[in-house]
């Protein structure tokens, strides 16, 4: 709805919010495996119901998009 805002739980915009399909595309990983980490706790995220699924905030992909760079480095600078 135009003009309208959705909030989420944590009082963040919605559109701050990333699905698990967004999530897995932007690191290349399987959704599996996006949902896993989830339920396991390696990233935050928030599960709005059994049916609409997870959403995870943009922040904690760019903190997991930066763990990865920082790992890469560390292996390239062992090479």
């Amino acid at each position: 709805m135009p003009g309208v805002k959705r909030i989420a739980m944590d009082g963040r915009q919605l559109d701050e919010y990333l699905t698990v399909l967004e999530v897995s595309r932007i690191l290349r990983m399987h959704p599996q495996t996006v949902g896993k980490w989830l339920r396991q706790g390696k990233i935050n995220g928030v599960l709005l119901s059994n049916q609409v699924g997870w959403r995870i905030p943009k922040e904690e992909v760019a903190r997991l998009l930066k763990i990865k760079v920082e790992e890469l480095s560390k292996l390239l600078d062992g090479a």
